[in-house]
């Protein structure tokens, strides 16, 4: 077997790692530590109990009445939960999703299987959406100058603004908006400008496509975005474009990809080419993997440009003055792009470039024309016309936008703004001073869900609503039209941007109206049906642009510094809009397994050549501003670079989001760029609470996989990787061969570790967060992981991914050692947890190989950063409780577990139940339709399959007999119910010759990395 290491210190082996392997927990991580010892403790509450006896008191249980409904609920039975259709609009893209309310109380989002393009599944914002409604931190009232006010005194006020715009036809008027997709908001726009002529519109979004959209729309004429049909593609080339993580089509490129990565379907598996700065989601998926500066990146297009129009004949200086340059990049060189040329050219018309939205204008319009060259343009690559495009403020770029606003500001043009979303103060870069500027408005209004740095400059904050708590409609990229419906009454005092919009010209109306009136040409039926399907219509939104102009190059568009810096949006807060989701924050980083945190990521190289380890802080200088953080070294990022997540260090936080990361935002230039650094190292250490040497198997051969070519010449190549292998138990095999028999499979070529399935089984299973005290301590709750290996060279190694939960041993170690039977085994396969039971000795979790037990050492949601002090109703309520909003989010299917419980994956036995009693009730037996486990359900790719491996008809029982079905640690004979699918790679054979190792086989690196820099 290769080795597999999860860090730098584990291929070292330092002697942390080891010990941590050994030790499962941290050193002291089972002790309280709490001022107060144990033994103290119970003699402070002994005496205290005496006292208390003395005093004549009573100590009992807590008394509570349980009140009947006086009158039923409409539509509502206890235990069975409704569902309402409805869209939700993160950016630039627009999802429909279910909300799964009991007694009107959402407590769960699964994806819209009758919304377009989607097929029921979700992402990670989807999931963890539900937490942010019952934030106790939202926003629960008006505040004028700092104090609470009500919204009838901001309306009685608005009513004096409104004489004041109308008599001035609106000069003064400013309005900052985020990027929105309702029709309803445009129709209002449109009215506001009719009545009020001089008030004027500006967006900002700090993540945004403007690069693609302002270069395409130079090149055509027309102001269109990209869309690709992966099933199509038979090789992918991407430059720094993580499609698989972020963007509008984000479901259907990650299901249509991993559709084509099936070695066992009749279509061939497509070849994925990754030229980016750093590791991305996208990254790790690919065949080939390049680590180019991104300043480098339109050096490696424009010479494989100039490659293939050598190749086919074409007269390149027609359409761009692009010449040939000798390559000289670290892993790249004339052979590599010349092998990639050839696979392109031998798949014209199946295959596409793409870009990364981050990327100059420049590189998206070569890479139209290389598509063009190609024969791609309109078969695998498509193109959409971008919704309300016609909108001027939607044709400029947002940091052109920004920086008008910020002039009319700083000339005193401006006396009322209103900001509608977002928290551009944290955002815009601080060369423009949005601050100041902002100060210079006699009237601020910010309609916002959270008190941020914005709001703090601001006359009126109004609480902007959840969006499960109004009306809406939205038209995503692709054409979908959809009204989105509240699914629970308003839990604050606020408005929708609908409403507020309406406010600025006329008396108010509610959101419904506003809504209703926008769509009152479809009949009743027909608005009752969209309503209730999640979607009206769809309609093409596909052009078919050519080009108009040509593509002009800069003479040196090459960066000549010696270390650049590149901001990206979070995988987990996204631009800081979630920073104060704590299911998010305690995520680990799909990549480098970070919670809690953000850091300066670079390659080990250049951490050696400035003497810098993991934790080290250091100032990262420009001309204009500076940023103290601490760095994290990470394998197969590009030399001499920096990449940095956005939106953490919030200057004015939540109890959440307090301490967390670092603001990079500071960084930008006034054009949104970041130029001339100068790195610093400072005598500051940093403490990253990172899971990537948790729950360790010791080097077991757990994640497998092989090329097409190995594939073919052995497809049992998955099968006796045992390292000790054994034929025998020490316990007698037991029959599960009648009724049901639940098993998953999981298939690892499907797998992106998007971390959507932990998401949606935290939201399922009321799994608490435990913070970054605990999270170092290894006491992380999540029922489900996915472990990141790295293979190979240090500087640009494989990753592989390996989810792990419980396995449901029909051999289970964990049962043999409880000594009072609190995880047993039932009928039907599954390894069982009685709660009541357990006393928290853990030596289930000790015998567990897999480890992947999780144990309350604490009452976490009483430990929750969010929790409030305890009704007092007897002694022992010293402790402090979940706030009532968050316990709203509970699944009432599900126990909350208390302190010193163990606790692991169930196989969603209250899904399991339900579906087997409504089968029953319908005398039949229970099939793949009626039941999915929630990350099952939430799985964008189709990557799981649950069932009843007795049934041969099954997803899950057609799995299990592929060839490239194993069991991890099977030399243990646990016989595991949940098994993998193993990885399959499809390497280009002229990059990696056939009789080399895949893995140790890396490009070109040339000799003066070689040496010390």
């Amino acid at each position: 077997m290769k080795k597999q290491w999860r860090s730098i210190d584990d291929l070292n082996n330092d002697k942390q790692v080891e010990k941590f392997k050994f030790q499962e927990f941290q050193e002291g991580a089972s002790e309280l530590n709490e001022g107060v010892s144990r033994r103290d403790f119970l003699k402070f509450l002994g005496s205290t109990a005496a006292l208390a006896g003395l005093s004549g008191c009573n100590i009992r249980k807590p008394y509570y009445k349980i009140k009947p409904y006086a009158k039923k609920v409409e539509h509502s039975v206890p235990g069975v939960p409704t569902f309402y259709a409805t869209s939700f609009q993160v950016n630039s893209a627009v999802y429909g999703v279910l909300a799964e309310t009991h007694e009107g109380r959402p407590t769960k989002i699964e994806g819209n299987p009758t919304y377009p393009n989607t097929n029921g599944s979700s992402v990670l914002f989807q999931q963890s959406s539900i937490i942010d409604l019952y934030d106790p931190d939202r926003l629960k009232y008006p505040l004028y100058l700092t104090k609470s006010s009500s919204m009838d005194n901001f309306k009685d006020w608005m009513l004096g603004l409104k004489k004041e715009l109308r008599q001035s036809s609106g000069k003064g008027l400013r309005f900052l908006m985020e990027n929105t997709l309702s029709p309803s908001t445009y129709k209002l726009v449109d009215s506001i400008r009719s009545v009020l002529p001089h008030a004027t519109f500006y967006r900002y979004e700090p993540v945004n496509d403007d690069n693609r959209q302002i270069g395409l729309h130079a090149l055509t004429g027309d102001y269109i975005n990209t869309k690709f049909d992966l099933t199509r593609a038979n090789v992918i080339v991407s430059l720094s474009d993580d499609f698989l993580s972020f963007g509008h089509h984000q479901i259907q490129y990650s299901r249509d990809f991993s559709d084509r990565r099936d070695p066992d379907n009749d279509s061939d598996l497509n070849r994925l080419y990754v030229f980016e700065e750093r590791y991305t989601v996208t990254g790790a998926k690919a065949d080939h993997h390049f680590p180019v500066k991104k300043s480098e990146l339109i050096h490696v297009l424009s010479q494989l440009l100039v490659l293939i129009s050598r190749k086919v004949g074409f007269s390149l200086s027609r359409f761009a003055n692009v010449s040939y340059q000798e390559l000289e990049l670290d892993f790249v060189d004339h052979n590599v792009l010349s092998a990639v040329a050839d696979d392109l050219l031998a798949n014209r018309g199946r295959s596409l470039i793409t870009a990364g939205s981050s990327l100059d204008e420049t590189v998206h319009q070569l890479v139209f024309l290389l598509n063009s060259i190609l024969g791609n343009n309109f078969k695998t690559v498509f193109y959409q016309k971008i919704p309300f495009s016609n909108y001027d403020f939607n044709q400029h770029s947002s940091i052109q936008s920004i920086t008008k606003l910020i002039d009319d500001l700083n000339n005193n043009e401006v006396d009322t703004v209103m900001i509608i979303g977002g928290d551009p103060v944290f955002s815009v870069p601080q060369e423009l001073d949005l601050k100041r500027a902002l100060s210079k408005a006699t009237n601020r209004i910010h309609l916002t869900a959270y008190d941020n740095e914005t709001s703090k400059l601001c006359n009126w904050v109004i609480p902007k609503l959840h969006y499960l708590e109004y009306w809406n409609d939205l038209e995503s990229i692709d054409g979908v039209l959809s009204i989105a419906q509240p699914v629970i009454r308003r839990t604050v005092d606020g408005l929708s941007e609908h409403e507020l919009l309406n406010l600025v010209y006329r008396v108010y109306r509610s959101d419904y109206s506003l809504i209703k009136n926008s769509w009152n040409s479809l009949s009743s039926s027909r608005y009752d049906k969209a309503i209730h399907d999640g979607y009206v219509f769809r309609k093409n939104t596909i052009v078919y642009p050519s080009i108009k102009n040509k593509i002009i190059l800069s003479e040196d568009y090459r960066s000549k510094h010696d270390i650049e810096i590149s901001l990206y949006p979070d995988y987990k807060v996204f631009d800081g809009r979630f920073c104060n989701n704590g299911w998010l924050q305690e995520l680990s980083d799909p990549i480098h397994k970070l919670t809690w945190d953000n850091a300066a990521y670079l390659a080990p190289k250049t951490a050696k050549k400035l003497s810098l380890k993991t934790g080290d802080f250091v100032r990262l200088q420009t001309d204009y501003a500076y940023l103290d953080i601490p760095v994290f070294i990470s394998p197969g990022h590009a030399f001499d670079s920096i990449s940095i997540p956005m939106g953490y260090g919030k200057a004015y936080p939540h109890r959440i989001e307090e301490g967390v990361g670092f603001n990079a935002y500071h960084l930008l230039n006034k054009d949104g760029k970041i130029n001339n650094v100068t790195l610093i190292k400072q005598s500051k250490k940093h403490q990253f609470a990172s899971t990537q040497d948790h729950g360790s198997m010791e080097g077991r051969p757990h994640v497998r996989y092989a090329t097409v070519s190995e594939y073919q010449e052995n497809p049992e190549f998955a099968q006796g990787q045992e390292e000790v292998p054994h034929d025998k138990a020490l316990w007698d095999k037991h029959k599960f061969d009648t009724g049901y028999q639940w098993g998953m499979v999981i298939d690892l070529n499907r797998c992106l570790s998007c971390n959507a399935c932990t998401a949606s089984c935290q939201a399922e299973n009321n799994i608490p967060i435990v913070g970054k005290e605990q999270v170092l301590n290894g006491r992380e709750m999540h029922w489900n992981r996915t472990d990141r290996y790295y293979e190979g060279d240090l500087d640009n190694p494989k990753i592989l991914e390996q989810p792990g939960s419980c396995l449901h041993c029909e051999n289970a170690p964990c049962e043999q050692v409880c000594p009072v039977a609190a995880t047993v085994h039932d009928d039907e396969g599954l390894n069982v947890m009685v709660y009541n039971r357990c006393v928290g000795t853990r030596y289930c979790a000790d015998n567990c190989p897999v480890k992947v037990r999780k144990f309350n050492f604490f009452d976490y949601h009483q430990r929750h950063p969010q929790s409030v002090p305890k009704k007092k109703y007897h002694l022992f309520d010293y402790m402090k409780e979940p706030d009532k909003s968050l316990a709203k989010q509970f699944n009432p299917d599900v126990t909350v577990r208390m302190r010193g419980v163990m606790e692991k994956c169930t196989y969603c036995i209250q899904r399991l139940k339900s579906a087997t009693r409504k089968a029953a009730n319908e005398q039949r037996v229970v099939k793949d339709v009626d039941l999915k486990t929630a990350c099952q359900q939430a799985c964008p790719t189709n990557g799981i399959a649950f069932g009843n491996i007795l049934d041969k008809d099954s997803k899950v029982y057609k799995w299990r007999k592929k060839q490239r079905n194993y069991s991890i640690l099977e030399q243990l004979l646990l016989g595991a119910r949940t098994t993998y699918l193993a990885n399959v790679f499809n390497p280009n054979k002229v990059l990696v010759a056939e009789n080399t190792t895949y893995d140790k086989k890396h490009h070109v690196k040339k000799g003066h990395h070689d040496s010390k820099h």
